[in-house]
C-alpha cells in the first residue's frame, strides 16, 4: 500500500490524523458516489442517483434539525425552570418549530407528484413552487430560529 500523500492532504491543519493503513486523497476520492467530482465529470445517467441521495439527505437534515433544536429548547426550559420568562419563550420557540418542521417535512415530501419527478425531470408530472423560494425560506427561518435558541439563556 503507497504511504505517499498529495499536496492538498498536507495543507490540512488541527485534523486527526487517519486510521492506520488508510491514505487521504482528496484529489480524487475513488468512490461511486461521485462525491467531489465536478458536477459536470458526472455521468448524465449517474445524476439522477445523485439527485435522489441529496433529495433524502434534506429529509434526514429536516428531522435531525427539528429534532436538535427542541431538544436543545427542552433543556433550556429544565435548566431554567426557575425562570418563567425563559421557559414560556423556549415553550413558545418548541411549537413555533414543530409549526414549521412538520409542514416543511411534508411539503418536501409531497412537492412533486409523482415524488420520483424531484430527482429525475423526465417523468411526467408536476411540482409546485420553486426549490429557490423553499430554500430562502428554510434558510431564513433556520437563522432566525437559531438566533432564537442563542439568545435564549440571557
Amino acid at each position: 500500500m503507497p504511504t505517499s500523500s498529495t499536496s492538498t492532504d498536507r495543507t490540512i491543519v488541527g485534523g486527526l490524523p487517519p486510521p492506520p493503513g488508510h491514505i487521504p486523497n482528496f484529489d480524487n476520492t475513488g468512490n461511486s458516489h461521485y462525491a467531489g467530482v465536478h458536477q459536470w465529470d458526472v455521468p448524465l445517467v449517474e445524476v439522477g442517483a445523485f439527485i435522489k441521495r441529496q433529495y433524502f439527505g434534506e429529509l434526514a437534515y429536516y428531522l435531525a434539525a427539528f429534532f436538535t433544536k427542541t431538544s436543545i429548547l427542552s433543556f433550556i426550559a429544565r435548566v431554567f425552570r426557575p425562570h418563567r420568562r425563559a421557559v414560556l419563550f423556549a415553550r413558545v420557540l418548541m411549537i413555533l418549530m414543530v409549526l414549521y418542521y412538520l409542514p416543511a417535512i411534508f411539503i418536501r415530501i409531497l412537492r412533486c407528484k409523482p415524488i420520483r419527478k424531484t430527482w429525475n425531470p423526465i417523468v411526467g408530472g408536476a411540482c409546485f413552487g420553486s426549490e429557490k423560494d423553499i430554500l430562502y425560506v428554510d434558510c431564513v427561518v433556520s437563522l432566525v430560529s437559531d438566533i432564537a435558541i442563542f439568545g435564549l439563556p440571557r
